[in-house]
């Protein structure tokens, strides 16, 4: 990845329109939870900070490795939003696979399965893979835009070191013989074995972020911060 793919989109319109819409979906949100709920917003998403952070750290390593979409941890709010409803879309064009794999004809070579547990398994996927969608509908809805803000700031680490991805420093571990080689310098010579191990934020960029963010959070939330702020909220609108 070069420096090039990771400078914020050009596009200062569409930065602010992104910007706006992240902001209306906070105040929907806030306003849906206090209304529904009793709940509000700010201090919800504080207290959960550590397990959303956790949660989406844990997600990004293991759903196709979102660390290939750097554009999580932008700054630019438009390039955030942009990859952040990517993500959305992929989820709901996964649906389109479990159709495709029943219809498909099936290798010579491949499983050989009952109409029954096809049907079961079709009607299970399909629930599924709905349910996984309605969820990161209510991500993008609810989490995407208050984390915004948050990786503006747990995401600057990552932001530098996708900078220049090359400028890293390597650490090398020297592993010595063993003591019944040591009286032979040609066989110590030979047998010194060397680990070397990149030492770079930019390897998995978002689940750093993310990791960072939901200790950030916790530390906020323990500091009262989202109270603070509910409450400048308030007196601005009180």
């Amino acid at each position: 990845m070069t420096a090039n793919q990771v400078k914020p989109h050009r596009g200062f319109l569409r930065g602010l329109v992104a910007l706006a819409v992240m902001i209306a979906f906070i105040v929907i949100s806030w306003f849906i939870m206090d209304w529904i709920w009793g709940i509000n917003y700010v201090v919800w998403f504080f207290s959960q900070g550590l397990l959303i952070g956790v949660l989406a750290a844990f997600i990004s390593m293991v759903w196709k490795d979102l660390n290939i979409h750097p554009w999580l941890v932008s700054a630019h709010p438009g390039g955030y939003l942009a990859a952040c409803l990517a993500i959305l879309t992929g989820v709901f064009l996964s649906i389109s696979t479990i159709p495709k794999a029943v219809l498909s004809p099936v290798p010579e070579n491949g499983p050989k399965v009952s109409g029954i547990r096809l049907i079961w398994d079709t009607f299970i996927s399909l629930i599924v893979c709905l349910g996984i969608f309605v969820l990161a509908f209510v991500w993008l809805i609810t989490i995407v835009p208050a984390m915004y803000f948050v990786t503006l700031i747990s995401g600057a680490p990552a932001r530098i070191g996708l900078l220049n991805p090359e400028a890293k420093e390597t650490l090398v571990r020297t592993k010595g013989p063993s003591p019944s080689d040591a009286k032979s310098p040609g066989a110590m010579n030979t047998n010194i074995k060397r680990e070397y191990f990149d030492m770079t934020l930019c390897d998995k960029p978002v689940t750093l972020t993310f990791l960072i963010s939901g200790a950030m959070l916790k530390a906020m939330h323990q500091l009262n911060v989202d109270m603070w702020i509910v409450e400048r909220v308030q007196s601005l609108f009180g």
